[in-house]
């Protein structure tokens, strides 16, 4: 491990724990792990994305039942993830041809961690879930759970290949995933 510099030293002696949290580092700091220790270390965790793809023209949306179970799918999956100690993200994917139109979509659905709207079938998330890797159909609206493992270095992060845990196609696959609590195998 290189030298700290001067500046690094100085932040380590008027507050360690900040430094550490500055540094991503907060967590093994504050479990009793030294600043360094923690900075040289690899973390290693398991992430879980849950995609979420439909559109704004998406029949099911006439559904009051399906709207219920989308709105209520962002919190189900956390608290989900919480229960089980399990680091998960929320993307809302919509197929809408405008990136415009389907982010106000999105957004008039729920809170995501992240928004991939526009290009039709051809947008990014959907190339990589729908054609390229086949985890779905193309057919809306659709969730699609992966997991993957995400390495962190004191320089950079990698992620591992994906693989499917979950899918469920069709309004009532949804309904049906959201009234059990989200579960992510």
């Amino acid at each position: 491990m290189r030298e700290a510099t001067p500046l690094q030293r100085l932040f380590l002696m008027i507050n360690p724990v900040f430094l550490a949290m500055a540094l991503g580092l907060g967590a093994r700091a504050a479990a009793g792990q030294s600043v360094a220790a923690a900075a040289a270390a690899d973390s290693v965790s398991t992430e879980y994305v849950v995609y979420f793809i439909s559109s704004s023209f998406c029949i099911a949306n006439q559904l009051p039942e399906f709207r219920r179970a989308v709105a209520e799918l962002a919190p189900a999956a956390r608290r989900e993830a919480a229960r089980s100690s399990r680091t998960v993200s929320l993307v809302g994917v919509s197929i809408d041809v405008r990136a415009d139109t389907g982010a106000a979509y999105l957004q008039r659905l729920g809170t995501w961690d992240e928004i991939v709207a526009g290009r039709n079938w051809m947008n990014s998330a959907v190339s990589r879930y729908v054609w390229q890797n086949a985890f779905g159909p193309p057919t809306i609206p659709q969730v699609i759970v992966v997991r993957h493992v995400v390495t962190r270095t004191p320089r950079s992060i990698r992620v591992g290949e994906e693989e499917k845990v979950f899918a469920a196609t069709g309004h009532e696959a949804i309904e049906q995933w959201v009234a059990r609590g989200a579960p992510i195998p």
